[in-house]
């Protein structure tokens, strides 16, 4: 093995050791302030695998029943589909309490949440065929650009489109 591929090896280790740092510290945050003891048992749970390796740097969903890790799934979707047989089951395997997961994290970038801003504009319906149908065109912007008022400034009025016809809100000042 060349000392590249070592070097790449090492700086994956550390980034997976760091996330699952991270994450075991967040964590402890929300076991600090939680207040529902199904809750802080699965944060528990949730810690105590993190710790011992159970869930690691992956790509899948770990999912926590009572403290305890259950399953895992390949995507949120997994999860969801058959959820009430999925929490029936766990419940009779189990007993009665919470269903926890953890989200991947291995996560591509591209597939990381991004936030938005956004402005919505109230509209009054006014009586016509189309009235109730407004649809709200308003720009949105990457969270770490400049602000709504700003957006608007920049690149001019609100638009709407209203019973078939583009027509120009004010401008936000």
């Amino acid at each position: 093995m060349d000392d590249l591929t070592v070097a790449n090896r090492r700086r994956l280790a550390k980034k997976r050791d760091a996330a699952v740092k991270e994450r075991i510290s967040s964590l402890l945050k929300g076991l600090e302030t939680s207040k529902n003891a199904e809750e802080k048992t699965n944060i528990q749970g949730a810690i105590d695998a993190y710790r011992s390796g159970q869930i690691g740097y992956s790509k899948q969903y770990t999912l926590i029943w009572a403290g305890k890790v259950v399953d895992v799934a390949d995507t949120y979707a997994d999860i969801s589909v058959g959820r009430n047989e999925r929490l029936d089951r766990y419940e009779k395997e189990y007993g009665p309490h919470w269903l926890w997961f953890e989200s991947p994290l291995w996560v591509h970038p591209e597939s990381q949440a991004k936030a938005m801003r956004c402005a919505v504009v109230d509209r009054i319906a006014a009586p016509s065929e189309f009235g109730q149908y407004y649809i709200n065109m308003v720009g949105h912007y990457p969270a770490s650009a400049q602000n709504v008022t700003d957006f608007f400034r920049d690149f001019g009025n609100v638009m709407d489109w209203s019973a078939g016809c583009l027509k120009q809100d004010t401008r936000l000042e």
